[in-house]
């Protein structure tokens, strides 16, 4: 029968095999926000900031979609993009 620092050893030693495995990867890739506009840190282009300008004035999708003339669909992607940064 196992002892129980055994088991829980077990069990942590893969995910640390992952999280150096993440730490690799990260030192491989470049800074995501110093590749272009999809970058966490760029700015919102013109119409997602007005989206965002909307959002917090309170109105819904709908609401906003009319008052800038695009789907709700992209109304929901503009407040999509704006958020993942």
């Amino acid at each position: 029968m196992s002892s129980r620092p055994d088991a829980l050893q077990q069990f942590l030693n893969p995910i640390a095999k992952l999280l150096r495995s993440f730490s690799l990867l990260a030192q491989k890739r470049p800074i995501l926000g110093s590749i272009g506009r999809k970058g966490f840190n760029s700015k919102p282009v013109s119409r997602e900031r007005e989206v965002m300008e909307r959002v917090v004035a309170g109105l819904l999708n709908k609401r906003i979609a009319g008052v800038v003339g695009t789907s709700v669909a992209t109304v929901k992607i503009q407040r999509r993009h704006v958020m993942q940064r």
